[in-house]
């Protein structure tokens, strides 16, 4: 159990676990948006990845290059630590069950029982743009607003105060309402509504609580299982 753990927190792992999933919202693009002028992506997707449009045609090839350059200096920084590291399938396994067991406690504790009713209402976006846009918010609001806003909260509140307690709780605070505030931006933001604020501030807080104690991998199939079952299950 404690090898599990262990394994599942570390972020080279998470990486190597949340890239098929990365893939998979890729590939649903491409084929969702094939021959249309337009693609819808997820909003924190979109901050990171115009930043490269002005580089014209070798943008998208520089910013997988940057990705992965990022993962392998990553690994070389850490290479101490990662010269026995084997990848394993069977924690992968168990990363997915437990992810899919705390979006269940999350759907429970933010939307209540009655969310598990046929007469839920979801949004008139067909089946496979519903779960692409799952994936996709699965992955980048939890890179956007955990590893990267919290981690530099964190470093930034950690320098100021000198004390690791505090500056996680600012830092969990701050990112879950930029979080919360994140889903009524842009042109496909929702209307505000302080009800729905303070429901996706609680989901914010305790996305970045599993986050903290369980690591990057299973806190975005968390929330991956979260909207799947709240926007695309409803569907079928």
């Amino acid at each position: 159990m404690n090898k599990y753990l262990t394994y599942s927190k570390d972020l080279l792992s998470s990486i190597l676990f949340i890239s098929p999933f990365i893939i998979l919202y890729e590939i649903l693009c491409y084929f969702i948006f094939l021959n249309k002028d337009y693609e819808i992506r997820n909003l924190a997707d979109v901050f990171i990845r115009d930043k490269f449009y002005i580089l014209g045609e070798i943008s998208q090839l520089l910013y997988i290059f940057i990705l992965i350059s990022i993962v392998v200096i990553y690994v070389l920084y850490n290479y101490q630590k990662y010269d026995l590291y084997t990848f394993s399938l069977p924690y992968s396994i168990f990363m997915i069950l437990e992810g899919f067991f705390y979006s269940f406690l999350l759907l429970l504790i933010i939307n209540g029982i009655e969310v598990f009713s046929i007469e839920n209402q979801v949004n008139d976006y067909p089946y496979f743009i519903n779960f692409y846009s799952s994936v996709g918010a699965g992955i980048w609001e939890e890179i956007f607003f955990r590893l990267f806003l919290f981690g530099v909260f964190a470093f930034i509140f950690k320098s100021i105060f000198k004390n690791v307690r505090l500056s996680v709780f600012i830092s969990l605070i701050l990112s879950s309402l930029l979080f919360s505030l994140f889903h009524y931006y842009g042109n496909l933001g929702e209307m505000f509504l302080l009800d729905t604020f303070i429901i996706r501030f609680v989901a914010g807080v305790l996305l970045c609580l599993i986050y903290i104690n369980r690591g990057l991998g299973i806190v975005c199939v968390t929330h991956i299982c979260y909207d799947v079952f709240l926007f695309t299950i409803p569907l079928i």
